[in-house]
């Protein structure tokens, strides 16, 4: 249990964390005070020592993994928000529009129907 705490906790600092906020987290999620303080003390120290010797390689490579995120996903979002903000610029030139030339959009409207 106390390999996963400081994993996770290796992983919010890599994030920008800090190690009060990656406790405080912990704590929130209901992980049990002392074992997180005293992950953190471990990891502060820098001391793995309470990992088995065949789970330390491991252990040790799941700590410096790194988040990244898809550079496709980032842009496919990216090209929605992008899609999205064109349309509010339509509609409000429309509206802009129906505003300045509201007598002949009457008239128009009227003349339809």
């Amino acid at each position: 249990m106390k390999e996963d705490i400081i994993g996770g906790l290796k992983n919010a600092m890599d994030r920008g964390y800090t190690l009060d906020a990656a406790i405080q987290s912990f704590i929130n999620a209901g992980y049990s005070v002392n074992e997180v303080k005293e992950a953190a003390s471990n990891l502060s120290t820098g001391a793995l020592s309470i990992l088995q010797p065949a789970d330390s390689q491991a252990a040790v490579q799941e700590i410096n993994t790194e988040y990244h995120v898809n550079p496709f996903e980032s842009r496919k979002m990216n090209w929605k928000i992008f899609l999205l903000i064109v349309l509010l610029i339509v509609i409000l030139g429309l509206g802009a529009l129906l505003l300045i030339f509201k007598e002949n959009a009457i008239e128009f409207l009227s003349n339809l129907f």
